[in-house]
């Protein structure tokens, strides 16, 4: 919420209404602008309501309303802004309309402004009826396609404030996170804990992982190989190789300590903890709990971001297979062959292929599904957390299958192009019980923007910011 008020303190309201009244005058009296919190919809439009009725003295410009607060936030920064009589004269030249009074009257005027309308038809009819009409978005989680629908009628006019500042302000909304244990059963313990022996006797014999690395690499800084460091901290540790043998403690020594040993344990450590991470990550008893979300939420705009594209398949493959459509969306979906407009299996139109049925990569059917879901053919996308950024979909949820890839805020920050529906995000986290997955989320920095909910109980509770604890 700082970030919030430090971008309202650095709003320069006399450089957005100049911009407006040039880009209005530049695409001859239409447009469009996005003006949602924290600008204040007064101030933004001022300069052009201003300048608008002091050009036609003789008429009344019409303001038509989504939501009737915007006239109140008009007027009071008329009165405030403006001398007496400038501000009775501006208001006087004010006509404020709801839409459906406005409908058979947009001809009557001829400026319009219109506060709040997403209704594309209605824009445009205003568009065709009067000479001059300015639309102003101020919903921030309006859904793209109607947003470029708009655009493309009146174009965008730019306001200065940054993208980045208003984007930023987008991405600290409040955020609901359901929680979902999955409790590993014997078998997945036993090999759970013994990736974690391993690594956690490895890190008695290493201390940290800088020293990994020297083991593994040598210090090329100094000139030192990787073998005289083994050797260096195997003789520390009590080896020499003249142990005697037929002791077993000395046994126990070589076995750990020996140089050779030592290096070949630098080597593996990395892999081990790369396959323990992948074996919470990618644990196939989660996609119960994603199918359990999806059931829940039949008519929400659900995004279920995985650490690896080899999961996110496999999430969609079961998914279909349970007869729910799920698209895709990362860099490593199988070659594949798409239908066109038809139905019908794409084909090589020309070449030595001509007739045969194309393959498509990843990239391309990434955009497809993509697609399929702006449009409404699938309301289930998989994908993983770092896919390309040029995403641009309306979501309801956002289901994380594990706690280890970046917490909703980066998501939001690195997927810009997406709108996250409504005033509160709500997230589903689910993850391995007793392993990093849990260890990890409960070291994560508190926030009191994220509220916290039983996935079963549905019983809210809220984070101490100042401790981290959870309030029952």
């Amino acid at each position: 919420m700082l970030h919030f008020l430090t971008i309202t303190k650095m709003i320069d309201y006399n450089k957005i209404n100049q911009l407006l009244q040039d880009g209005f005058l530049a695409n001859k009296g239409k447009g469009s602008i996005l003006a949602y919190p924290p600008l204040n919809i007064g101030k933004v439009l001022l300069g052009t309501i201003g300048r608008l009725i002091v050009k036609r003295p003789n008429e009344k410009l019409l303001i038509i309303l989504g939501d009737y607060k915007y006239k109140t936030e008009i007027i009071k920064v008329i009165k405030e802004t403006l001398e007496l009589n400038e501000a009775i004269f501006i208001e006087n030249h004010i006509q404020f309309l709801t839409q459906s009074y406005a409908y058979n009257k947009l001809y009557l005027y001829t400026v319009n402004i219109l506060i709040g309308i997403e209704d594309i038809s209605f824009i445009e009819k205003s568009f065709q009826e009067s000479k001059f009409t300015l639309v102003v978005t101020t919903n921030s989680s309006i859904k793209i396609n109607k947003l470029t629908s708009i655009q493309s009628i009146l174009p965008n006019i730019h306001l200065g404030i940054g993208d980045n500042d208003l984007q930023q302000s987008k991405i600290n909304i409040p955020v609901t996170e359901y929680r979902h244990p999955i409790y590993l059963n014997e078998e997945q313990l036993a090999q759970y804990n013994k990736y974690s022996d391993f690594i956690k006797d490895s890190m008695t014999v290493f201390g940290d992982f800088n020293v990994v690395e020297l083991c593994r690499n040598g210090d090329k800084m100094n000139n030192i190989s990787a073998m005289s460091i083994c050797n260096d901290l195997a003789r520390q540790n009590g080896w020499n190789p003249e142990l005697d043998m037929s002791v077993e403690f000395n046994v126990q020594i070589d076995r750990v300590y020996n140089p050779n040993a030592i290096h070949e344990r630098a080597q593996l450590i990395y892999n081990i903890a790369r396959e323990r991470k992948n074996f919470v990550c990618n644990l196939t008893d989660k996609i119960d709990e994603v199918i359990k979300i999806i059931k829940a939420n039949p008519f929400k705009g659900i995004v279920i971001v995985s650490k690896s594209g080899e999961f996110a398949n496999e999430i969609a493959d079961r998914l279909n297979k349970e007869n729910i459509i799920c698209g895709l969306y990362h860099n490593e979906i199988p070659a594949s062959y798409m239908p066109d407009e038809n139905g019908e299996t794409i084909i090589y139109k020309s070449g030595i292929d001509k007739g045969k049925p194309k393959l498509f990569k990843a990239k391309s059917l990434s955009t497809y599904w993509m697609q399929c879901y702006i449009y409404g053919e699938t309301h289930v996308l998989s994908m993983k957390a770092a896919s390309d950024t040029d995403l641009a979909i309306d979501i309801d949820i956002v289901v994380f299958t594990t706690t280890l890839v970046d917490d909703i805020f980066k998501f939001k920050a690195r997927f810009r192009k997406c709108n996250f529906n409504g005033n509160n995000t709500e997230i589903h986290r689910i993850y391995c019980v007793d392993t990093i997955e849990e260890s990890s989320m409960y070291k994560e920095r508190p926030t009191n923007l994220i509220t916290v909910c039983d996935c079963k109980e549905q019983n809210d509770i809220s984070i101490n910011s100042d401790t981290g604890e959870i309030i029952l």
